[in-house]
């Protein structure tokens, strides 16, 4: 019985320092626990680092977002420039240009119209002297007797030279104003701002 209290004396001073052991483990693991709360960061410092972060990388897309459309841009305004310079387009001095053009095409358009006109009239006087005859009236002043007829030149060939020179004229009408329109609409479509034509 003696060996058995032996036994069980040693067995409980065996448990005892275990016990001990595990205590001094556990009080480490507290003070360690202790040590980490203390050291964790405060949460309102680590919700602003969070926002900062969020906010960086919001910059960070909207700064490519904006140089992108730049380039876009650049692109566009690059093309309108090198398409103007195809059809040899001055933007600073076109609106000028252009009124210069289309006045200088109005103006040979009505020189064009009083011509026409003009050979109307030397064609319907040829007409009517043609078919003057003694005896019968005049058709623009009613008298039976025509001593003097006026003998006009055949114009038909000058009318048809008119004719395709106004049709030439109002060609290059129209051809100027959808140059225009073109030019207004690449300025438009580039971005380009200028004085409305």
């Amino acid at each position: 019985m003696k060996d058995r209290i032996n036994k069980g004396d040693a067995y409980i001073v065996q448990t005892e320092k275990a016990l001990d052991i595990q205590i001094n483990e556990i009080t480490e693991a507290e003070n360690k626990i202790s040590q980490l709360a203390q050291d964790k960061p405060d949460s309102a410092v680590l919700m602003e680092v969070g926002n900062w972060y969020t906010h960086r990388n919001n910059l960070e897309r909207n700064l490519k977002r904006d140089q992108d459309q730049a380039d876009k841009y650049q692109q566009l305004i690059k093309r309108g420039v090198e398409e103007l310079a195809i059809l040899q387009v001055d933007v600073e001095t076109y609106t000028a240009t252009y009124e210069q053009k289309m006045l200088q095409l109005v103006q040979h358009r009505k020189a064009l119209n009083d011509l026409k006109n003009t050979l109307e009239v030397q064609q319907k006087l040829a007409q009517y002297a043609h078919e003057l005859k003694d005896g019968t009236p005049c058709p623009l002043c009613g008298s039976e007797h025509h001593p003097k007829i006026t003998h006009q030149e055949d114009v038909t060939d000058k009318q048809q030279q008119a004719k395709v020179q106004y049709e030439t004229n109002e060609a290059a009408i129209h051809t100027l104003e959808k140059e225009k329109d073109k030019v207004l609409d690449i300025l438009r479509k580039k971005g380009i701002q200028r004085k409305t034509i």
